[in-house]
């Protein structure tokens, strides 16, 4: 008996018929995400890996394992592969012994994993499926599809949750990323990173559930985001604790910004806000006087900047110098951009104990801050802020390797503020940079993610600064 199951299934290589490609990720998908899930410090889960079994064995290992969870169990299922939708049949999970010919007896059918969850005694359940999808003749009707997968949810329970590959454009192509490993499936790469790294832990609240996970993934794949069905409230089993705990807040432990204190407006509204909720008309007077005394100050302090930075929405890519300010994304077109200008480029590490170059570049970070000498390594909430001497018209920042996800808000010398969300995620590219017609006074980064890590500051000035050594790395 266990209290947390996890049964990961793989199925890549179809032998029995030439017409169905071989997936390579399955495989390593399972492993990489085993690996995580039976961590004993992060998942906890009893793990069973079943990779390219045929039907018959899949299916009677399957009744076996979920006869093995309590009633206050957690049970997630996963599937790696391909799912075939037949018109009038449903969907089925593809086996090794596959055929298309003869798919009702040779693949799993979805009405039996459903038959099996209705069944299983563990109050948490969850299914995650990283698939492509193909039809009759290689016709995919994708309503259909999509139809049949949130049916799953209303078979079963209303309380199971359900992650799955979306149905657009989910060719066995699509489905698998080239990564330094060899192939994974995309939706999967995403899930281990984001269990890993604690980045999918979305309230900071230092587990990571389903509603969690979907969030996550959604920010991370965009348009290419997963369908997700679920209860909007209540069940939300755990898949993991953060491997990053968040340590407890005290935004009156650092120095503050009029950003910080109307988030702290908003959070006393939200922690008030419980106890009160039948006195909403005390709860609205309280709210009133904090967001108006949050705007006075802002306006006080920022004169005409007081009604808010102006946000970038997308990273400008052009080797011209843009109109008024922009943000890029990437150190190449930065580069292409300040060649037409003059200006001259300065690299140095970023370091997290303070002031360390006055005349040019003083830093100011979080007390939490966990970077190395060097480094600025940022925690969910954490801030960094650094202060730029004069003539500095554009910024760049080298992330660590994987996801750093944050918001900078870049200050500059006449008031004007601009901000933009900061998410790099390509290897070799973990960059982020801001360049103005203008100079820059300052850059306030903050994480919305367990980690932002920065290595290496890039200023771009008129002069050569000497506190700072010319040079491009």
């Amino acid at each position: 008996m266990s209290d947390r199951l996890a049964i990961l299934i793989g199925n890549g290589r179809f032998e029995n018929d030439p017409d169905l490609p071989v997936l390579f990720g399955p495989r390593h998908d399972v492993s990489s995400l085993g690996q995580i899930l039976r961590d004993p410090d992060i998942g906890n889960f009893t793990v069973f890996e079943l990779l390219d079994q045929d039907s018959e064995l899949l299916a009677s290992e399957l009744e076996r394992l979920f006869s093995l969870s309590d009633p206050d169990a957690t049970v997630l299922l996963y599937y790696g592969g391909f799912v075939f939708s037949k018109p009038g049949k449903g969907l089925f999970l593809l086996t090794a012994d596959t055929e298309l010919s003869a798919v009702d007896d040779t693949a799993l059918p979805v009405s039996f994993i459903k038959r099996l969850l209705r069944g299983c005694a563990a109050e948490h359940k969850a299914v995650i499926l990283d698939c492509c999808y193909g039809g009759p003749a290689g016709r995919v009707d994708e309503a259909d599809i999509e139809q049949d997968l949130r049916r799953i949810r209303t078979d079963v329970d209303p309380d199971l949750h359900l992650i799955a590959s979306a149905a657009v454009g989910q060719s066995p192509e699509a489905r698998e990323i080239t990564t330094d490993t060899g192939l994974e499936g995309r939706l999967t790469r995403c899930i281990v990173e984001g269990l890993s790294t604690g980045a999918a832990d979305r309230d900071g609240d230092n587990r990571t559930g389903v509603r969690d996970l979907n969030e996550y993934l959604g920010i991370r794949l965009g348009d290419d985001r997963p369908l997700w069905a679920g209860p909007l409230e209540g069940a939300d089993p755990e898949i993991v604790a953060n491997p990053n705990p968040i340590e407890g807040v005290d935004v009156d432990a650092f120095d503050t910004s009029v950003d910080d204190r109307q988030s702290r407006a908003r959070r006393f509204l939200l922690i008030v806000g419980g106890p009160v909720l039948r006195h909403r008309l005390l709860l609205s007077l309280v709210g009133l006087v904090l967001l108006s005394a949050a705007m006075v100050t802002g306006v006080m302090e920022r004169g005409e900047a007081g009604t808010g930075a102006t946000r970038l929405e997308q990273h400008y890519s052009g080797s011209d110098l843009p109109e008024f300010a922009a943000s890029v994304g990437e150190l190449e077109e930065m580069r292409a951009i300040i060649d037409r200008t003059g200006w001259i480029e300065h690299t140095e590490p970023l370091d997290g104990g303070g002031p360390r170059y006055p005349s040019a570049v003083t830093i100011r970070v979080d007390p939490r801050n966990r970077g190395a000498p060097g480094t600025i390594n940022l925690g969910l909430r954490q801030w960094a802020v650094i202060d730029f001497g004069e003539g500095i018209h554009a910024i760049g920042v080298a992330c660590g390797d994987g996801l750093n996800i944050g918001e900078a808000t870049v200050e500059m010398v006449d008031g004007r503020m601009y901000t933009f969300d900061v998410r790099t995620d390509r290897a070799g590219n973990e960059f982020f940079g801001f360049v103005a017609r203008d100079p820059i006074r300052r850059l306030r980064l903050t994480s919305t993610s367990p980690r932002l890590l920065a290595e290496r500051l890039y200023i771009y000035a008129e002069t050569e600064h000497a506190a700072v050594r010319p040079g491009r790395s």
